[in-house]
């Protein structure tokens, strides 16, 4: 009999259980820190507490960084196994000397293994005899700490956690650990509160009961037979966390130092390195060196020795640590079941583990067969494309898991509605093939899950997909033309004709046209070009109106329109000047408007912009003298008729002064829209008008101006932005306004002189 801590141990001869009497059940909570994922286009690196390169160093010999890479070689290779084993009859494998050596039956299997980067042997592996070593149980809600449970008579048992997890079809927390870990079946367990490694203190944290018949020992006959239970956590506010702990790097309390994440699950290799957490000596390393052996575990004289299929590794493993938790890197592999250590750590130590995965016998995976599986922390995915800072057409979304493999798996959630799902390649790698899905901005979330009950953290994020559309002719009055035939495919009833040559009297012509109801076609001063003349016969308008005078559309074009309109009704809106003219075409169309742009007649940039946005909210364009020191008579007079309360000014003060604003301001509320160039004022004029979202957006040609006069009446019958570019790119914020409102189709109004297959493919300009 021995004393530690005030608290007495028996250790049996044939059991190694470490035995307790007089325990007091508390209760406690754990909190452990996250441990920093891997970058999968990085060498592997993983934050990791001093204490846990000390534990590797003194007990492997090697450099943290060199456990880390053997330790994802072993998990890369065991998913290699699993596919390679549907082909090939593989007779074993082991890590080597950097390489990885797997044995086949028969040499015409080699070609198959060395395509994959293996060295392939022909024959049996050289498996370790251990018919020589007596292997006695190591008995023992985070892997590795130590519980304490029911016997015979007064005393009780220490085993240690193995790998907390759940009930897969409920998600009860239910916690692995060593089938021989039985004592009273129906006793309560308890988490034992440890100073360091063996040594406990009191208070201890009751947690729950075993799971009716998981507590199974041997019975697999001559593959080996298991060694795993289940516990049962039924403690209000306990949780199965994917951690095991790694006591100070052995020597310390269990949260000594940061936990180990568990990040996969999978079967044993040869050569691999391990890590193992326990009760009775904490956090030790070692080297796989031989897995699927069917080992006796007790005396050969014992009725009741029992056999296990193991997992034997050059560790130090004592009474106490059975159950805990051990792994490869931070993949788990199995749970610590036997030992050949009777007295103490030794440069012979041996450890065996229950597998939770094997290619072949018993292991948890065998027994629970899917009932149970372990709780795994994952990182949260990462998508490579598309990028959500831009657009995107293709048909395959991609990215990448942290410490991802071929058990684990993506789900994605396309516009919260439509779900697809993906395997995890063993490099971490993952696409999905994308939905039919509308144009606009498609929005995701995607996990990752391993088993049924592990899931990540959502990544969210969007993308906006579009399509392009132009409309164009070899020349402007074709170009208004197929702008015409896209706004009224059936007809219309009124036409508004304007001098494709000049600008001014033709500004104001695209909101009064879609109020009217009709496109705006171009004319020359003097003729009607033959396509123009066309497109009258297709659209029967029953009446036309021609904007501006007898100087920029003469009386003889105007007679000849009499013959496409049914009614032979031709209205002329002109005026002395273009302003007066666009006074008399605000106030034909517009008795009434709430709202109504004022722009400068002196250049056509701004005004392109304004129209647009006024055929969209049924507001009248007005130009004015925008140099003046204040506004006309005329024009305030105007703007008093019809009623106006809110007065849009488009562009800066260079083209419409500040007294012109001020004056305005005397009639209704006035909004300055502007920037720091026509690009980003026709930005600022459509972030006003069109708000929400658009299905289309418009683009046409900022340096000059006939697509955009007829473009304005398509911008007003779709509910369309309409921005003006230059000739090669598109201002980022004006795409990024497009986005804003999930476009789906981009219209080019011109053809490539004027706007490039680069402003189709909303190519920034720099």
């Amino acid at each position: 009999m021995t004393r530690r801590g005030g608290w007495t141990f028996r250790h049996a001869a044939t059991a190694a259980c470490a035995a307790i009497t007089g325990v007091i059940l508390v209760v406690s909570d754990l909190t452990f820190l996250p441990a920093q994922a891997v970058s999968p286009d990085e060498s592997i690196a993983v934050d990791v507490p001093p204490e846990l390169a000390a534990a590797v160093e003194r007990d492997l010999d090697i450099s943290l960084q060199s456990f880390l890479e053997l330790s994802e070689q072993a998990r890369v290779v065991a998913d290699a196994l699993d596919n390679l084993e549907n082909s090939v009859d593989v007779r074993g494998a082991e890590l080597r000397d950097g390489e990885v050596i797997v044995y086949i039956e028969d040499d015409r299997d080699a070609k198959t293994v060395t395509e994959l980067g293996f060295v392939a042997e022909v024959g049996e592996p050289d498996v370790p005899d251990y018919s020589d070593q007596i292997f006695l149980p190591a008995n023992d809600l985070r892997g590795g700490l130590p519980y304490f449970f029911p016997g015979e008579g007064p005393e009780g048992f220490r085993c240690s956690v193995g790998f907390p997890g759940v009930a897969t079809a409920t998600g009860a927390p239910q916690f692995l650990t060593a089938g021989h870990c039985e004592g009273d079946l129906s006793g309560t367990r308890s988490i034992m509160t440890a100073v360091s490694p063996g040594n406990f203190r009191t208070p201890f944290v009751n947690v729950g009961e075993p799971v009716p018949n998981s507590h199974v020992t041997g019975g697999n006959g001559p593959a080996g037979g298991w060694d795993h239970g289940l516990v049962g956590v039924t403690r209000s506010g306990w949780t199965s966390r994917p951690e095991v702990a790694t006591w100070g790097g052995g020597q310390g309390s269990p949260l000594s130092s940061a936990p180990v994440i568990v990040r996969d699950a999978t079967r044993a290799v040869v050569g691999a390195p391990i890590c193992k957490s326990g009760g009775t000596t904490g956090w030790t390393c070692g080297t796989i060196t031989a897995v699927n052996q069917n080992l006796l575990v007790g005396n050969a004289d014992d009725p009741a020795a029992y056999r296990v299929n193991g997992i034997v590794a050059s560790i130090c493993v004592l009474g106490g640590d059975s159950g805990g938790a051990a792994l490869t890197g931070t993949t788990a592999i199995g749970v610590t079941s036997a030992s050949n250590s009777q007295g103490g750590c030794t440069s012979g130590s041996l450890g065996v583990f229950a597998p939770l995965y094997a290619s072949s016998g018993a292991s948890a995976e065998t027994l629970y067969q899917g009932a149970w599986e372990p709780s795994i922390g994952i990182a949260t995915p990462l998508v490579t494309t598309p990028s959500t800072t831009g657009s995107f057409t293709g048909s395959t979304m991609r990215g990448a898991l942290q410490h991802g493999g071929p058990r684990h798996r993506i789900q994605v959630t396309f516009n919260g509605s439509v779900t697809r799902t993906a395997t995890v390649a063993s490099n971490g790698s993952w696409e999905v093939s994308i939905p039919n899905l509308p144009n606009g901005v498609t929005s995701y979330s995607v996990r990752a899950r391993w088993g049924e009950r592990s899931v990540s953290a959502a990544r969210t994020g969007s993308w906006w997909n579009f399509s392009t559309a132009r409309l164009a002719g070899p020349d402007r009055f074709a170009t208004a033309v197929e702008i015409s035939r896209a706004a009224f495919p059936s007809g219309a009833p009124v036409v508004v004709v304007a001098n494709g040559l000049s600008f001014p009297d033709a500004l104001s012509a695209g909101p009064a046209a879609v109020q009217l109801g009709g496109p705006v076609l171009l004319v020359g001063p003097t003729s009607i070009p033959s396509v123009v003349r066309a497109e009258l016969n297709r659209l029967r308008p029953q009446r036309i109106i021609v904007v501006g005078g007898t100087g920029v559309v003469s009386g003889a074009v105007a007679t000849e329109l009499r013959s496409f309109a049914s009614s032979r009704s031709v209205t002329r809106l002109g005026g002395a000047d273009r302003y007066a003219t666009s006074r008399a075409i605000a106030e034909f169309a517009f008795p009434r408007a709430s709202e109504a742009y004022i722009a400068t007649g002196a250049g056509f940039a701004d005004a392109l912009s304004a129209g647009a946005a006024g055929a969209n909210r049924a507001a009248p364009v007005v130009l004015v003298p925008g140099t003046a020191s204040s506004v006309d008579s005329a024009t305030r007079a105007l703007l008093t008729r019809m009623r106006v309360s809110q007065i849009y000014v488009a562009g800066g003060t260079g083209v419409v002064s500040g007294g012109v604003v001020t004056s305005l301001r005397t009639v209704a509320s006035v909004t300055r829209l502007a920037g720091a160039d026509r690009f980003a004022t026709s930005l600022a004029i459509n972030q006003q008008a069109v708000r929400g979202s658009a299905n289309d957006a418009l683009v046409t040609y900022g340096l000059n101006f006939p697509d955009a006069l007829a473009g304005s009446v398509l911008a007003g019958v779709r509910g369309a932005p309409m921005y003006i570019a230059p000739t090669t790119c598109v201002p980022r914020d004006i795409i990024t306004h497009m986005r804003s409102l999930s476009v789906g189709r981009v219209t080019l109004l011109g053809g490539t002189g004027v706007l490039s297959s680069d402003v189709g493919r909303l190519r920034p300009c720099a």
